[in-house]
């Protein structure tokens, strides 16, 4: 059974991923990227759990801290045929490793929030632009990396993304 806060956290993402779909209106799109990545380079961790060493496609949805009616957070949101993740941290992401609130569904459905001890930790190794906002209007291209990643222990990977405001 799934606890109710973890139900809400799940009904939250689901809702993220079908708004990255289908979008609703010019000015509710402030803020959202949209476009594709890939994770690759999977840990021994991550094979030992049934990642096989391919990278896998998604796409993409990025929503920085601050900018149109944005929260206080960034959220990056990946969209895939077998698996959809998301990843969100207060205040925004950062370069250093830093805990994040984590959502899976793939083979089954996972949550860890931030404050958790089993929480995942994510780090961005490059940005560019570096500080998006509401007048960017070039392809952004985020790579990075995940720890803990799909709540399994020490599984690591790393992402590499290109999205554009629409």
């Amino acid at each position: 059974m799934i606890p109710s806060p973890v139900k809400t956290v799940l009904a939250a993402c689901a809702m993220a991923a079908l708004s990255a779909v289908a979008p609703t209106g010019a000015e509710a799109q402030v803020g959202r990227f949209m476009g594709g990545g890939t994770i690759f380079n999977f840990s021994p961790a991550c094979v030992n759990a049934g990642w096989d060493r391919n990278s896998e496609a998604y796409l993409v949805r990025f929503q920085p801290a601050n900018i149109g009616s944005n929260a206080d957070r960034d959220l990056l949101t990946f969209l895939g045929s077998a698996h959809s993740f998301s990843m969100q941290r207060d205040g925004g992401f950062t370069t250093w490793w830093s805990a994040v609130d984590h959502a899976f569904l793939g083979s089954g459905i996972g949550y860890s929030d931030a404050t958790w001890d089993d929480h995942a930790d994510m780090r961005i190794m490059s940005m560019w632009p570096s500080d998006p906002d509401a007048n960017t209007m070039v392809p952004v291209r985020i790579r990075g990396q995940i720890r803990h990643f799909g709540h399994v222990p020490w599984c690591r990977v790393e992402f590499d993304v290109i999205v554009q405001q629409r």
